[in-house]
């Protein structure tokens, strides 16, 4: 069994500690998922603060047309 199963078996028997504690926010998958979306969102954001403070970073046809200030 990995650590993942383990965490998930832990969590899963609880029981009584539930009215303690809130099971939704021990979520692994949860908060992996989440974490991961935050950092691809972290890295668009830079790649974009980049393109639009370098117009040399605008290379692409897209890029140009997107960035243009027609």
């Amino acid at each position: 069994m990995g650590v993942t199963e383990n965490y998930k078996t832990l969590i899963a028997n609880i029981g009584m500690m539930s009215t303690f504690i809130n099971v939704e926010s021990l979520d692994l998958d949860k908060y992996v998922t989440d974490r991961a979306i935050n950092g691809l969102f972290n890295l668009v954001a830079n790649e974009e603060r980049l393109i639009r403070a370098d117009p040399v970073m605008r290379t692409t046809d897209l890029l140009k047309k997107v960035f243009s200030s027609n």
